[in-house]
């Protein structure tokens, strides 16, 4: 997933329709249509598709992430994750909503991140939970970390860990006025963009 989502850029640059498998190294290898090591299909217009058998014990994670790998500049994908407890709820009854959710979500959650070029948490969400919002539990680049910060408080706590990841960009707005964006540090060597411009991409 990783490489396929590295590879859309490109892909999508050379309005070409292309197969790939995938090797061990979790690298793409262009094949033909007809190969029986076939696992995705870049599509111009579209994006990614699965080329494996509907059968393939491999189809079903691959197609959950594959709409996200996809994004590009010029068509980008904005995900929404909330996580809730088996009885529909987004905290406990004690107003808890940091672990309603199992070890499994938490997984998906990094895989979700790794795939993205930023994760957005508003204030609230920075002085009640303190997330890393990093991808430790996975492989996978950490996304910028965007915090919606209308008063400007909870952005250099945010900032103050020395165990978040340097990347960080606050919005700061106040009623109508038009949104300041702050950033922290620019993305690492061999970014895609800078943290405003990423903001608007995926």
């Amino acid at each position: 997933m990783l490489a396929a989502a590295r590879h859309a850029e490109r892909l999508a640059h050379t309005h070409e329709q292309s197969t790939f498998a995938v090797t061990d190294g979790g690298q793409l290898r262009t094949v033909t249509p007809e190969h029986t090591d076939a696992v995705l299909e870049w599509r111009p217009g579209a994006g990614w598709a699965l080329a494996l058998r509907g059968d393939d014990p491999r189809s079903a994670i691959i197609d959950l992430y594959l709409p996200i790998c996809s994004a590009t500049s010029a068509r980008p994908v904005t995900v929404g994750h909330l996580g809730q407890s088996l009885d529909g709820f987004i905290a406990t009854h004690a107003g808890e909503s940091r672990w309603v959710t199992g070890h499994e979500n938490m997984v998906h959650m990094h895989r979700l991140r790794a795939l993205c070029d930023a994760v957005v948490v508003g204030s609230g969400t920075v002085a009640a939970d303190d997330p890393q919002l990093t991808t430790r539990l996975v492989e996978g680049p950490n996304p910028l970390r965007v915090v919606l910060d209308p008063a400007g408080w909870a952005f250099t706590t945010a900032c103050s860990r020395t165990d978040r990841p340097k990347r960080s960009t606050s919005a700061r707005a106040r009623s109508s006025a038009p949104a300041k964006i702050v950033s922290a540090a620019r993305r690492s060597s061999g970014s895609k963009a800078p943290p405003s411009e990423s903001i608007r991409r995926r």
